[in-house]
């Protein structure tokens, strides 16, 4: 988050928070034999307007240790597949952003056990007063990150995890 602000001193820009209150994170992950999804309540970030109001930069992160699958031992297991001890949080930081009406596309990557990968998402985006709120869903691979995907049963969990997110900035 500091190269945000870094990049953006001096300018004649307006920067929103995250409100943890009213933001999340989930995943939804998928084995033959169930489905369950992770959620974290806690995500921070920072948006930056200029001065039109229109999204140029944006930075989230969540703490590994943050997200609930109500499973404590699946969770266990998910933090030290992911190297949580060294690389605790999953980030991401946009390099540019296009608004188009209700729809906003962020190019930038994704840091998640200790591997950037870039990432091109296109989300939903609503504004009104001074609030900014940006959700939807979007796919990553656990193989781009060259994360081992836990096995059952002798069949691997899928290599395709679904990501959904509500960020409200203010």
């Amino acid at each position: 988050m500091f190269l945000v602000f870094v990049q953006v001193f001096g300018q004649n820009v307006k920067k929103l928070q995250l409100d943890q209150s009213n933001s999340y994170l989930t995943y939804d992950a998928e084995h033959f034999t169930h489905n369950w999804t992770g959620t974290n309540e806690k995500p921070k970030g920072l948006l930056v307007l200029d001065e039109n109001g229109t999204p140029k930069q944006i930075a989230v992160t969540a703490a590994l240790t943050d997200f609930n699958s109500q499973n404590a031992n699946r969770d266990a297991h998910a933090l030290e597949l992911l190297n949580a001890l060294i690389h605790a949080n999953v980030r991401f930081y946009s390099s540019s952003i296009v608004v188009d009406e209700s729809e906003i596309t962020f190019l930038g990557y994704i840091e998640l056990a200790g591997k950037k990968v870039e990432k091109t998402i296109s989300l939903r985006f609503e504004t009104n007063a001074d609030q900014v709120q940006i959700k939807g869903t979007f796919e990553v691979k656990l193989s781009d990150f060259d994360i081992p995907r836990p096995s059952f049963l002798l069949k691997k969990v899928k290599d395709e995890i679904q990501l959904k997110v509500l960020l409200n900035f203010k």
